[in-house]
């Protein structure tokens, strides 16, 4: 048997279907939009958030290649006889911060440079390494020392001049990237 509906019925049916409709037509625009704008501010504070990770990153990495020159101008100035015991060099600041490098820095080129600039650093630690264990450590009583010694000696002022090299003309690249960064964060 089928319902049987009264005017009863009728008259609360239309006004709820038409208050039903009249609230999806209305609301689902303005959900649609609030919904938009707050994910328009969580991307606008994700980049805000990238670009003040990327100035650090870059800060970081800018104060280690300063820290690093007068040893590797040193380094790079050795006269034979003469040795370095421990330099400081600092490598860490790029495992430090290479990851946000690499996700956020959109300049290959410079990427590039600052990983071969930390990848120089610690070739020119382990070659000083070398020259003082030839120089003081057991490696130098032996027969063929003084001409490996000389050898290492001439590799480590050369790999040293040239990543002074390299550190000076860091410098330019590093506050260019710097600036970029923080005048996005301004605008």
């Amino acid at each position: 048997m089928w319902p049987v509906f009264d005017t009863l019925f009728w008259s609360v049916f239309w006004p709820g279907l038409l208050s039903t409709l009249i609230g999806v037509v209305v609301g689902l625009p303005i959900g649609l939009f609030v919904a938009r704008q707050a994910q328009r501010m969580q991307e606008g504070s994700a980049r805000r958030g990238e670009r003040e990770r990327m100035v650090a990153a870059l800060k970081t990495i800018r104060q280690a290649i300063e820290a690093n020159r007068p040893q590797l101008v040193t380094l790079a100035g050795l006269t034979s006889g003469h040795v370095v015991t421990a330099p400081a060099l600092n490598a860490v600041a790029w495992d430090a911060v290479k990851l946000d490098v690499v996700s956020y820095l959109r300049d290959p080129m410079l990427q590039g440079a600052l990983a071969d600039y930390f990848v120089d650093i610690d070739d020119v630690r382990r070659l000083n390494d070398r020259y003082l264990d030839m120089t003081m450590g057991v490696t130098s009583a032996l027969s063929s020392a003084a001409t490996n010694r000389e050898t290492v000696r001439t590799h480590l002022v050369a790999r040293a001049q040239k990543v002074v090299a390299i550190t000076d003309s860091l410098y330019p690249q590093l506050d260019d990237a710097t600036k970029q960064r923080q005048s996005k964060r301004t605008s």
